[in-house]
């Protein structure tokens, strides 16, 4: 499948007249919890020749593109993707932190993650993410979809949230110890345990009166928590714009 992957990439690339600098998976497979129907979720950041840069009227800075074969497809200009690095943006973090990485420039995924440290704002991203939890505990009730998939869309995000909690960085995606920062309470992570299995053997009917209880406490936990945080100091650009700079001159 890798191989059709990057045939995809370089049709996008001809096709749309840029270079893919960085590609990776996103969704259930990053997160090691696919199964034999999930789609692809490949994200890309890309670069376009130099004069598009000079436009006094900016052009479009997303691109998307599916395929028949459950592949989506969806990049970020490198001008956009380093403006929400700037801002700590998890989605483009999670990018970053994917443990399958289709194609990357020599040495790009090194420094963009080098920046992406220097910007990170742990009040921001675990604003993001408890949000996330919450939202979803609250779908978690109010649909008839898989419950499966929605007891992993709030413990995923409360997972993320304890890492940053306890380590002040961005989690690696995928990795099953992100889930151990969860709890010490081995019922508790046993309960994890057997919800990711369920997932990944296309179990929809799952459902935990511990977990229940644990999302409970946990959300309102961090709530508490989160107000320790202090807002992030001030960031300098310049490694920024240098990066930018080397990145669209290559």
């Amino acid at each position: 499948m890798n191989k059709k992957i990057l045939e995809t990439l370089e049709k996008i690339e001809k096709e749309q007249n840029i270079n893919i600098l960085y590609a990776c998976e996103s969704g259930s497979r990053a997160w090691n919890m696919n199964t034999s129907f999930s789609d692809y979720d490949v994200r890309f950041i890309y670069k376009r020749e130099m004069k598009w840069y000079l436009q006094l009227i900016e052009g479009k800075n997303t691109l998307e593109y599916s395929t028949k074969d459950n592949e989506e497809y969806v990049g970020w200009d490198i001008k956009k993707a380093l403006q929400l690095l700037l801002k700590s943006n998890p989605t483009l973090l999670e990018w970053i932190h994917s443990p399958i990485i289709y194609h990357s420039h020599p040495s790009f995924r090194k420094e963009i993650r080098k920046l992406s440290k220097l910007s990170f704002s742990p009040v921001s991203v675990l604003h993001h993410y408890l949000s996330m939890a919450k939202r979803n505990h609250h779908s978690l009730f109010e649909t008839n979809k898989s419950k499966t998939k929605l007891y992993l869309n709030v413990i995923k995000p409360i997972a993320c949230c304890m890492w940053i909690v306890n380590h002040r960085e961005f989690p690696e995606i995928g990795e099953k110890w992100i889930f151990e920062e969860c709890s010490n309470d081995h019922v508790v992570l046993t309960e994890i345990e057997r919800l990711i299995h369920c997932k990944k053997n296309d179990q929809h009917d799952f459902r935990s009166e511990i977990l229940d209880l644990y999302i409970h406490s946990s959300i309102e936990n961090l709530d508490s928590v989160k107000k320790e945080f202090q807002a992030l100091k001030t960031i300098l650009h310049d490694p920024f714009n240098e990066f930018f700079i080397k990145s669209i001159q290559e």
